[in-house]
């Protein structure tokens, strides 16, 4: 089974670079699985609506996860008991959260957990320890393959998640920081892991937003409106591949399409 993760979606460009992009994707990597990070989708990335979510879905994503900007844009509240195909960070602290954090799915005959978590340094919102809150989906859950999405500012704090989580899950992919890092590897025990994916939008900004509105606030102290960026935008992911005896991953390559190379993708293996 071949699965794709796609790296942080932010807003219009992302949208419509996924549009452009995925279906030839899924066709040249024969994906049987798409899962994206798509916290960042809606208006000026900040959440993700419903009609995002639809078109989306239409694009050819078979799975979203989010972060802390889960319910940035209220219109989420409104779905996301209703839908099965979309998780939440499961450490997000508090009773009654809308949503689930892991949710297990059934593809190629397989049972793909797919967990949302929450990093702690540097996230203003309130989460329980992510390493805590694993060991209990782990100590209760059954599943072939486990994917998990972990959304932390730190690269500290993702990779010690990866060093102690190495051979307990298949993978763990790192989101939040919108900067794809160039550490894909297999740990020791056999964990796919990244420190971050990257982001799926506006290339020439800051992490999403337009450049100039983000370097007033930097530059005189003063509040400044965080547009989106409308430029160019890039794709990044992880495409690998998941061997139908061992649901060990045996293939895995990282993607970088960017405007001035559209055909340009680093792959790993080669």
């Amino acid at each position: 089974m071949n699965i794709l993760f796609i790296g942080d979606i932010f807003g219009k460009s992302g949208i419509e670079t996924v549009k452009a992009e995925l279906p030839s994707l899924i066709h040249e990597y024969n994906v049987d699985l798409v899962i994206a990070n798509a916290e960042n989708a809606s208006i000026n990335g900040k959440g993700l609506n419903k009609n995002d979510y639809n078109k989306l879905q239409d694009t050819g994503i078979n799975f979203f996860t989010l972060g802390n900007h889960a319910f940035r844009n209220s219109d989420i509240l409104k779905y996301i008991d209703h839908v099965d195909n979309l998780v939440r960070p499961y450490n997000w602290e508090g009773d009654s959260i809308p949503g689930v954090g892991t949710q297990v799915i059934e593809k190629n005959g397989k049972k793909v957990r797919i967990t949302s978590l929450l990093g702690q340094s540097f996230i203003n919102e309130p989460s329980t320890n992510p390493f805590s809150a694993i060991e209990e989906i782990l100590a209760d859950s059954e599943q072939d393959i486990h994917i998990v999405d972990f959304h932390g500012e730190t690269t500290s704090e993702k990779n010690v998640f990866g060093y102690k989580m190495d051979g307990k899950v298949d993978a763990i992919f790192g989101t939040h920081t919108h900067v794809q890092t160039n550490d894909l590897r297999l740990n020791p025990k056999g964990t796919l892991y990244m420190t971050d994916v990257g982001m799926t939008g506006p290339q020439y900004s800051a992490i999403g937003a337009e450049l100039e509105s983000v370097a007033k606030r930097m530059i005189t102290g003063m509040p400044s409106y965080f547009k989106e960026s409308t430029k160019s935008a890039q794709f990044n992911g992880i495409v690998f591949k998941i061997n139908d005896k061992t649901n060990k991953i045996e293939n895995f390559e990282k993607i970088f399409i960017s405007p001035e190379n559209p055909l340009d993708k680093f792959r790993e293996n080669e």
